[in-house]
């Protein structure tokens, strides 16, 4: 009887010759290859051309995430538009600082038709972001601001009575959405949530994936009132909140949103105050004969009010749009104690609140706050 090494040995060479080679050697490696991860992205599947643009050539670097996104769709001349809406084109701030990973997302967000919606605190730069982007691509940009008393005809459009060589003549006359949806320009609705929830409902069919503006008060066939919008109109909204009303009272007026209405925006963004370097980068651009001493005290003083803010002993945060005032006024005056009474210092009503801010000018510049 042949012993077990024996047998081992015949099963082997049998199974070598079955299935050749080193097939029982090589299962751990296939193993081994079935256990690797799979690929989770593909190369792009749409060829980039040698004359494409991408992000870093209009803004000098890469963003954030590695990739340099090819963004020639959305890159204009000012002779690409119609000389009527070209005057919508804003300009570039040379001064602006961008927050790099909001303006990645912003870019992305435009590029891919998303519809966006932008939070953050008062003075955070909600709008601007949006209006430098533009001012960067030549993309018309115009801008709603929402009131609690806007009505459609503010928003959509009306009929007027327009003198026609003397004599009356009832035309409708477009409001800014229909004017951008129209041209294809970017469309800014700043703070929606104070309007009235039939206007923003009057854009939910708009807000969709191919959607398209109904606007039911303009007279005659409803291939009139049907508008499908250009393909470059963009829709961002810039918001103090999420759309989920205001938990701090600091938004007087503030609605909360149908979530239905807000599922529609496929790019969220926040947009918080800038760190105290990008600040400073600001202040520095924006007034070069102030001193980097002083700048330093001006943005130290701003944080620490911020900080009070959210530790909740403050009801008054100071913006970055109240620190350049403040800014702006010191030049001006020639007098930072002045200057930041008048900024900020006379928004305050409680004592206590008063009394700490106080403190705190003094600990940053060593003198007392004269109001």
């Amino acid at each position: 009887m042949a012993n077990m090494n024996d047998l081992e040995k015949e099963i082997t060479d049998r199974f070598y010759k079955e299935f050749g080679g080193d097939a029982l050697r090589s299962k751990p490696a296939r193993k081994a290859k079935q256990e690797k991860p799979e690929e989770l992205f593909t190369a792009p599947v749409v060829a980039v051309a040698d004359d494409d643009i991408r992000f870093s050539m209009k803004w000098g670097r890469t963003p954030p995430s590695g990739v340099d996104h090819v963004i020639t769709s959305i890159v204009f001349q000012p002779t690409d538009w119609d000389e009527n809406i070209r005057k919508f084109i804003p300009k570039v701030n040379p001064n602006y600082v961008w927050q790099w990973n909001q303006l990645e997302d912003l870019v992305v967000a435009l590029l891919i038709n998303d519809k966006v919606w932008i939070s953050g605190p008062r003075g955070s730069g909600k709008s601007s972001l949006v209006e430098q982007v533009c001012a960067v691509l030549n993309w018309p940009f115009i801008r709603m601001n929402g009131k609690g008393d806007m009505d459609s005809s503010g928003v959509f459009g009306s009929v007027k009575v327009r003198p026609n060589n003397g004599v009356p003549e009832t035309v409708w006359v477009d409001g800014p959405v229909t004017t951008a949806v129209k041209a294809g320009a970017v469309l800014l609705f700043d703070e929606p949530t104070v309007v009235p929830p039939e206007i923003s409902m009057g854009l939910q069919w708009l807000l969709e994936d191919d959607g398209k503006l109904m606007l039911t008060d303009k007279p005659g066939e409803l291939e009139d009132q049907l508008i499908s919008p250009n393909k470059t109109f963009r829709l961002v909204c810039a918001d103090n909140t999420r759309g989920r009303g205001d938990s701090t009272g600091d938004y007087a007026g503030t609605g909360n949103w149908n979530t239905a209405t807000l599922d529609r925006f496929g790019t969220t963004i926040h947009l918080p105050y800038l760190d105290d370097e990008h600040q400073k980068s600001i202040l520095t651009r924006k007034f070069p004969a102030i001193a980097p001493n002083l700048i330093q005290n001006m943005v130290t003083l701003s944080t620490r009010i911020q900080t009070a803010y959210k530790n909740g002993s403050q009801t008054i945060s100071m913006s970055p749009r109240t620190l350049l005032s403040w800014a702006n006024k010191a030049q001006v005056f020639r007098n930072v104690n002045k200057a930041f009474v008048m900024a900020y210092f006379e928004k305050l009503d409680e004592d206590v609140e008063r009394k700490e801010v106080e403190n705190i000018y003094f600990a940053v510049f060593g003198e007392k706050l004269h109001d």
